[in-house]
């Protein structure tokens, strides 16, 4: 890149520069030999023009927009710029968001990214978050969602905790007899409704994150249990204590109501298993597991996907941390057709999305927050031009 390329760059951030500048600049950065250069302007001005919290404000802002313009593009990179680490679905528009921030004391209005949507200012959906329901063994019910954080519950020999944090731990009490001679054997149930997720520690240290609409059904303790075994229906991500004399198993009941059952000792995977998906998905992040079907077993190697369904099972590759992306606050759509994706996106907001016919022949690449209310997600979703969204209060109607 050249001294005048460099010039007109800064030109164009410090809103001096035509409209016919702005098309010339796409171009040229949309060049791979040019990248890196680019990359290295894109550090300065930020590293020259924000700092402490104002840095971070940019940097949330420019994140914020950058994954509302850059869904359905050819490919992604990891980038760093200024310490911000963000996903890079398409690099050469990644110097233009900074145009439309006002973080130079300008504003450049960017037709190439104004899009007129049909989506109401009104019916504000806020996204899900810790919401769960416990069911004891005596059929009580606790809401998890207002309860306040202390001792919950208490059965023989353990004591249920809810943290500050909204995380429920399962604790034996020591120095507790009726803990090693009368434990309950009975069984609790921990479910999510739609627009919830929680975090619960088992009894013997298994920690699970349960997504929405999902339901785990355990012991409150393993003690006088030759296995560990749990059911899950939903989606569930769990690392699992090692215990060699005591295996952990998950049986997850099937769409088709056969059941998938997976035998590990200690390990990190995620069981995606809703009944309204074609597939069973477990995918392995560490360690080792055996997935037991009705059509066969495999033991997954870390990086590795069984999609079990229609008496039979096939196991791929995957990129472990978009499977658990859910976990860490984020959508993350790799070419997934749209039903996919408001499947996941009901799921989370609560709501019903109504169409005629299939979405399956419209692919998503993206990525946007959980955190980020339900009609901004629509928006970036409609910036494929492939559909509109027509909201009629929890009930969306997609029109082709």
């Amino acid at each position: 890149m050249d001294k005048n390329s460099s010039t007109r760059f800064f030109n164009i951030i410090h809103n001096n520069c035509a409209p016919k500048d702005l098309d010339s600049f796409l171009e040229e950065i949309s060049k791979s030999e040019n990248e890196e250069s680019y990359l290295k302007l894109i550090s300065s001005v930020l590293e020259e023009n924000t700092n402490g919290e104002a840095a971070e404000e940019t940097k949330a802002r420019l994140k914020k927009r950058f994954l509302s313009i850059c869904n359905s593009q050819e490919f992604k990179l990891e980038a760093k710029v200024s310490g911000f680490t963000f996903i890079k679905m398409f690099y050469r528009y990644a110097a233009v968001i900074l145009l439309s921030l006002s973080l130079f004391g300008g504003f450049f209005y960017i037709t190439h990214f104004q899009k007129k949507t049909i989506l109401p200012i009104v019916n504000i959906i806020k996204p899900g978050g810790n919401n769960a329901i416990l069911t004891l063994s005596n059929g009580k019910k606790i809401s998890l969602t207002n309860t306040k954080s202390g001792e919950l519950a208490s059965v023989v020999g353990v004591s249920i905790i809810k943290t500050k944090d909204g995380e429920l731990i399962y604790k034996v009490v020591k120095d507790s007899s009726a803990a090693s001679n009368n434990i309950d054997l009975a069984i609790n149930t921990l479910e999510t409704p739609r627009g919830g997720q929680y975090q619960i520690i088992l009894e013997d240290g298994s920690k699970v994150w349960l997504n929405a609409s999902s339901s785990l059904k355990f012991p409150p303790s393993f003690a006088k249990h030759k296995q560990r075994i749990v059911e899950l229906s939903g989606e569930a991500y769990f690392e699992v204590a090692k215990d060699k004399n005591k295996p952990f198993k998950v049986i997850s009941p099937t769409a088709s109501n056969l059941k998938e059952e997976i035998e590990v000792l200690g390990t990190h995977f995620n069981i995606n298993n809703y009944q309204d998906e074609h597939f069973a998905k477990t995918t392995l992040l560490e360690g080792s597991i055996n997935v037991k079907t009705v059509a066969g077993s495999e033991i997954l190697k870390p990086g590795q996907q069984l999609l079990s369904g229609n008496n039979s099972f096939k196991v791929r590759s995957v990129d472990v941390e978009d499977v658990i992306a859910w976990k860490n606050g984020y959508f993350i759509f790799e070419n997934d057709n749209l039903e996919g994706v408001l499947k996941k996106i009901a799921r989370w907001y609560d709501v019903e999305f109504v169409y005629n016919g299939s979405l399956n022949h419209i692919k998503i690449l993206g990525s946007v927050s959980r955190n980020t209310p339900l009609i901004e997600v629509l928006k970036i979703l409609e910036q494929t031009d492939k559909f509109k969204f027509k909201l009629q209060g929890r009930r969306i109607v997609v029109m082709q």
